[in-house]
């Protein structure tokens, strides 16, 4: 974070992502409950480079896009609805509808 932060300071994210780190590292080995985790197998780190990608893809989007309300334009009488945010519910539909399928051929 820090290469990318304009004051090249020590800000609250960079804080905030050392201490939440530093402080799950320090409950985890004094409760003895620390292990290592990974992911399954080739397809589920695939599908977690994927989904990793699309949100950074839709991150940018959406900080270049910030002219028109999303899930906020909802609440305000008169507002038209964001197509954004139906493409959001509609991704989010797809997406569990695919890990049931896969669930059920698994099973």
């Amino acid at each position: 974070m820090l290469w990318s932060d304009r004051s090249l300071g020590f800000t609250f994210g960079i804080g905030a992502t050392l201490g939440i780190i530093a402080g799950s590292l320090s409950y985890a080995v004094a409760s003895k409950t620390f292990r290592w985790e990974g992911l399954a197998g080739a397809e589920d780190t695939a599908n977690h480079v994927i989904g990793g990608l699309l949100m950074g893809f839709g991150g940018v989007l959406r900080a270049r896009l910030h002219h028109r309300p999303g899930a906020h334009g909802l609440f305000h009488a008169g507002a038209r609805l964001d197509p954004r945010l139906l493409a959001i519910v509609a991704g989010s539909a797809l997406t569990m509808r695919y890990q049931y399928w896969r669930m059920s051929r698994v099973a």
